[in-house]
């Protein structure tokens, strides 16, 4: 059976805290925009990063990728992710490489 979505974020969650207890990782939770990617990473220097979770095998709705190339288009870095732990080591890499 594959994971669930939430349980994916929240392993991911889990190791972030562990590793990194000074990163913040809000819940995107927009009443009235549905689409926005699940967590706000906020990363050292003013920077920071959006990641999606999915269960794996399935992929961002259309509001979502819609959502994601104007982030994107603003310059933000967007990321999909249906496993903790890959979504871990990007964000790992990303603190420790910029």
């Amino acid at each position: 059976m594959k994971p669930l979505e939430k349980d994916i974020e929240q392993a991911f969650l889990r190791k972030l805290k562990k590793a990194f207890p000074y990163i913040r990782a809000p819940k995107m939770t927009m009443l009235s925009q549905r689409s926005w990617p699940d967590r706000f990473i906020i990363l050292p220097f003013g920077r920071c990063l959006f990641i999606e979770f999915k269960r794996p095998g399935e992929l961002p709705t259309e509001l979502q990728e819609e959502c994601h190339e104007y982030l994107r288009d603003m310059g933000h870095d967007v990321q999909v992710f249906s496993n903790a732990e890959e979504a871990f080591n990007y964000v790992k890499g990303r603190i420790e490489n910029g």
